[in-house]
């Protein structure tokens, strides 16, 4: 197939690679340079393929960089973010794999960073969980330990503060139980913690 002209996009970007059958191929100065693109060049279809499929792979690849430039992402996020700028499934996997390969998304490192941020938040295990499964992370799947005492100590941190803000102590076990649960600790931690706090504030 030959190619009828070559015009470059008004971003300075791309170019557009147009042939006889008014087929036209996206690329940048890279695949012009690289493959020798000029006008009256004859392509087969085999190359013109395996032209677009590089463009398309580093235009995905660029373009997930520049996203993790600005913050950390898993695997999935990107996934959705190509998926949605509409980049091929091929591409994508093949992008994704380059992205892994030179550790530019680890979940396992970034489930570790979010779960200690969440823990320095006061947030139980249920939030945690939660959170991970909303960015395409199985928490139970990552193996990573939170210690109960730590879950314990905040959980207590957060319902002593909790106590001390409830001027109306009537119901006041129900409700920092509620509070628990909202934070996402378990059934096992709320019930101790209460015991606990009630217990030391009993004289109130």
């Amino acid at each position: 197939m030959k190619i009828t002209s070559i015009i470059k996009s008004k971003s300075d970007k791309f170019y557009f690679v147009y042939f006889c059958n008014e087929k036209y191929l996206k690329v940048t100065l890279e695949e012009i340079i690289k493959f020798n693109l000029k006008e009256g060049k004859e392509l087969s279809d085999e190359e013109i393929n395996n032209i677009a499929k590089e463009t398309e792979l580093k235009l995905s690849y660029n373009y997930a960089l520049n996203l993790l430039a600005y913050k950390e992402y898993t695997e999935s996020e990107i996934r959705k973010k190509l998926t949605k700028k509409g980049f091929s499934n091929l591409c994508i996997e093949n992008t994704i794999s380059k992205l892994k390969h030179y550790n530019f998304i680890n979940d396992y490192e970034y489930a570790k960073k979010y779960i200690n941020h969440c823990l320095s938040k006061k947030l139980g295990k249920r939030r945690i969980s939660y959170g991970l499964n909303s960015k395409g992370i199985n928490f139970d799947n990552l193996h990573i330990e939170v210690q109960q005492e730590t879950l314990l100590e905040n959980a207590k941190n957060i319902a002593l503060k909790k106590y001390a803000k409830i001027k109306d102590k009537q119901n006041v076990k129900l409700r920092l139980y509620n509070y628990l649960a909202y934070k996402g600790y378990d059934n096992d931690i709320i019930l101790q913690v209460l015991k606990e706090v009630i217990k030391e504030n009993d004289g109130d």
